[in-house]
């Protein structure tokens, strides 16, 4: 390793870790960001869009910490004279980065998308599916209460045959026995 690239390795700090130096809230350093950026100032951002704060950037909020704290300057004042101190060639514009992570979470999101496409399709089946089956079975029902009716009427049928069979003949009194053609005869 040649000695530029040691002199290169700088330390990267987050955001709660800047807080503490500075000995403020993490959400003002995040204010504090927001400010810079939007004059043009850019911080290190991870893969996951964090910001990183270099020793240059500490030194640089430790500035607007120490500008807003005079009854004099805003912090909106404190950050023009922040930007306008710092060399012009430190302004780099700020584009998102391209990077195969936004290509992968595009790929990843086109195959979700197609998955859920397929699922609402084979659920639109399933309902007409359920709707033929509730359908059948709707039919069924009527089909069995309509046997259970006959069933039932053919019991009551039966029923009464058999009383009538087996009921005894009235007793004909002595003298209806008497008087009464003679069917046997």
């Amino acid at each position: 390793m040649s000695h530029d690239a040691v002199t290169d390795i700088q330390n990267v700090y987050w955001t709660r870790e800047v807080a503490e130096l500075l000995g403020v809230k993490e959400g003002t350093i995040r204010k504090y960001a927001r400010l810079l950026e939007d004059r043009g100032y850019n911080f290190h951002r991870n893969d996951h869009d964090q910001r990183g704060f270099f020793d240059k950037d500490v030194i640089i909020l430790r500035k607007i910490q120490e500008l807003s704290k005079s009854k004099s300057m805003t912090l909106d004042d404190a950050a023009n004279a922040i930007i306008s101190m710092n060399q012009p060639n430190s302004l780099v514009p700020i584009t998102p980065p391209v990077t195969d992570e936004n290509t992968h979470h595009i790929t990843r999101y086109e195959n979700v998308m197609e998955a859920l496409q397929t699922l609402t399709q084979e659920n639109s089946e399933l309902k007409q599916i359920l709707g033929v089956i509730s359908e059948e079975m709707v039919e069924q029902k009527k089909l069995l209460q309509k046997q259970s009716k006959q069933i039932e009427q053919l019991h009551v049928e039966l029923k009464e045959s058999k009383q009538a069979l087996n009921a005894p003949k009235e007793k004909q009194g002595f003298w209806s026995k008497l008087f009464s053609k003679n069917e046997d005869v």
